[in-house]
C-alpha cells in the first residue's frame, strides 16, 4: 500500500515465498485471509491492509512474500507488498508519532523510524496480535 510499516527484527522469524491461502469456512473477518502452510505447518494468514485500514493497491497484485512474525511462541503470517530489508535503527532515532496520524496504523505504531529511505511506522507486535485476536473473537 501507500504506507510503510516496520517490525522489530527480534520478532521476525522469516520471509518466505507465498503459498496458497485456503479460506476458513464461515469466517467473515476481512483480517483473517485463511490458513497457509509454512515449513510444513498450517498457520493463520492475516491481512495487514484490513487490520491497519490501509487501501489495497489496485489492481491487487499477488503478494511477493509472506512475512512470518513470531509472537508469544506462535507464528503469524502476513502477505507483504514489498520488503525494504533489515535496518539498524537505534531506539534514539525512533521519533514519536505525529498527531495527524489518523489511520488505524497509528493505533498499533509506537513511533516513526527511517528505514531504507522510507519513513515507516514502527508496529508494536503485542498491540497488533491483540487486535487480531479481538477480530477473531
Amino acid at each position: 500500500g501507500p504506507s510503510w510499516f516496520a517490525f522489530r527484527a527480534k520478532s521476525l522469524r522469516e520471509l518466505t515465498p507465498p503459498s496458497v491461502v485456503r479460506r476458513v469456512p464461515h469466517q467473515r473477518s476481512e483480517v483473517l485471509l485463511g490458513l497457509t502452510a509454512v515449513r510444513g505447518e498450517i498457520v493463520p494468514c492475516f491481512s495487514l491492509h484490513a487490520l491497519l485500514g490501509e487501501p489495497r493497491p489496485e489492481p491487487a497484485e499477488p503478494s511477493t512474500r509472506f512475512l512470518v512474525l513470531r509472537h508469544r511462541g506462535a507464528d503469524w503470517v502476513f502477505p507483504v507488498d514489498a520488503v525494504s530489508g533489515v535496518h539498524d535503527v537505534p531506539e534514539s532515532a525512533v521519533e514519536p508519532l505525529p498527531a495527524t496520524m489518523s489511520m488505524a496504523g497509528g493505533l498499533y505504531a509506537t513511533g516513526i523510524a527511517t528505514c531504507g529511505g522510507y519513513a515507516a511506522g514502527l508496529l508494536d507486535e503485542d498491540l497488533l496480535v491483540r487486535a487480531i485476536e479481538r477480530t477473531l473473537a
